[in-house]
């Protein structure tokens, strides 16, 4: 029998597919090109460069924090750890451009493949660490679960194997200081080539069509957008939930909840929707719901509620979903946000796709 939260969402979700399909308003080209150029300039630009000040000013504190003379301390570096993480986790949905070239997406942030991988290739690393901090460079053919956020949440989290190394001249700083270093020149390295650089992603964008381009048309860039916002969907429900909250309580698996050492799991959910939200909304009014509008008014509303409803929810915890899939008291709230999430992507996935006229099939959603 299913429970009260699942049958009044299984309902939802049977009167939005059977409710009036989108007109037949044909999106114009022009149209495609004003809201991906809004969605680069005002969403995916700003929020790389908020990762690289945020990023920058961890590497700043950890500098002071390991220097000879701390002028910062642990808390504080772990405060600015945060901040970081919750910019990553605002543009983590955009998996194309610069971010796909040199593993740099993985190079920021490899989960679930290094769960339990972390804290091994830390340790090997240590014995490495000293040819790292004479020649940084060369810490970018390096695993990549040691490159990134996950690597410094263990140097910063785990204090049973790392935090009383965290001083001056010990390897926990050294290797604390290269990680911090080399996540803030791969940001830098993401925004130069989304507005000049080799590539110029911007402009690959905004010029599609030609012979050499990147994108065939507007439409085109448009789909890569709307996938955007459908596989984060699935990554939230499918790799960052459900196999937390299993089938119940009895069923949990809290170890496997993302960024569990800083206790912040659902915190990045709640971070994910956000960005999700805005993009469809508009950092600055202009988002993926101009074009929606236009051909289904009644989706357009829908999605703005769902969106509100889902990221209210989401914000609502104190506890991390490790915590709260095993709590009896408030493993219905995580179920709801579960089911909410997934309502969201079924209702992308069946009415955005027509609405936004996007020919969008298994492949190209799934990856298979």
């Amino acid at each position: 029998m299913k429970s009260p939260i699942a049958f009044v969402l299984s309902i939802t979700l049977v009167l939005i597919f059977q409710s009036h399909a989108a007109s037949e308003v044909k999106l114009t080209e022009q149209e495609y090109a004003e809201v991906n150029l809004s969605l680069v300039d005002t969403h995916i630009l700003p929020r790389y460069a908020h990762l690289s000040a945020k990023l920058e000013q961890f590497e700043v504190s950890v500098s002071e924090f390991c220097s000879e003379n701390p002028s910062t301390d642990l808390e504080s570096v772990r405060q600015k750890y945060h901040q970081a993480m919750d910019a990553w986790m605002g543009i983590e949905h955009i998996r194309f451009g610069p971010v796909e070239l040199f593993m740099r997406s993985f190079r920021f942030f490899f989960w679930p493949q290094s769960r339990g991988k972390v804290v091994e290739q830390l340790q090997e690393l240590a014995a490495s660490i000293d040819q790292f901090t004479e020649d940084p460079s060369q810490f970018s053919t390096t695993s990549v679960s040691v490159q990134g956020l996950l690597a410094a949440e263990a140097l910063l989290f785990r204090s049973e194997q790392f935090s009383s190394s965290l001083k001056a001249g010990d390897t926990g700083c050294a290797m604390l200081s290269t990680i911090a270093k080399n996540m803030s020149t791969i940001a830098e390295e993401v925004i130069t080539d989304w507005s000049g650089g080799i590539m110029h992603f911007r402009s690959e964008t905004q010029n599609p069509g030609s012979d050499d381009a990147l994108y065939e048309n507007h439409q085109e860039v448009t789909a890569i957008l709307f996938k955007s916002l459908h596989d984060e969907l699935q990554l939230i429900t499918e790799v960052k939930m459900r196999p937390v909250l299993g089938k119940a309580i009895d069923s949990a698996h809290p170890e496997l909840a993302e960024s569990r050492p800083s206790e912040r799991s659902l915190r990045n959910i709640a971070s994910n929707l956000e960005a999700l939200q805005a993009m469809y909304t508009g950092e600055s009014g202009v988002g993926l719901s101009q074009l929606v509008s236009k051909s289904d008014i009644e989706l357009d509303e829908l999605m703005h509620k769902a969106f509100n409803a889902t990221v209210k929810n989401a914000r609502s915890f104190e506890l991390p979903l490790e915590v709260v899939a095993v709590s009896a008291e408030q493993r219905p709230q995580a179920d709801k946000l579960f089911l909410q999430v997934r309502a969201l992507r079924q209702i992308v996935r069946q009415r955005l796709a027509s609405a936004l006229s996007m020919r969008i099939g298994f492949n190209t959603l799934d990856g298979d």
